[in-house]
């Protein structure tokens, strides 16, 4: 019998002050300039949402020295 891995228990990601401050300036800034209001967790998840994928080949690449 194979053990199964234990799903995640949390919804949290820790990114860091730098990253999150990133994250907030950009966030203000698409707010500003859609006229609507944009959160820095909906900017993060735009991110992950539309180019994990094309995040994952780079880094697989950068980390086989390719």
């Amino acid at each position: 019998m194979t053990k199964k891995p234990k799903e995640s228990t949390t919804a949290v990601v820790y990114i860091g002050r730098d990253r999150y401050q990133h994250a907030c300036k950009q966030a203000r800034e698409i707010s500003a300039l859609a006229e609507a209001n944009i959160k820095p967790s909906e900017f993060i998840q735009y991110l992950l949402d539309h180019y994990s994928n094309e995040a994952r080949a780079k880094l697989l690449m950068e980390l086989r020295g390719e």
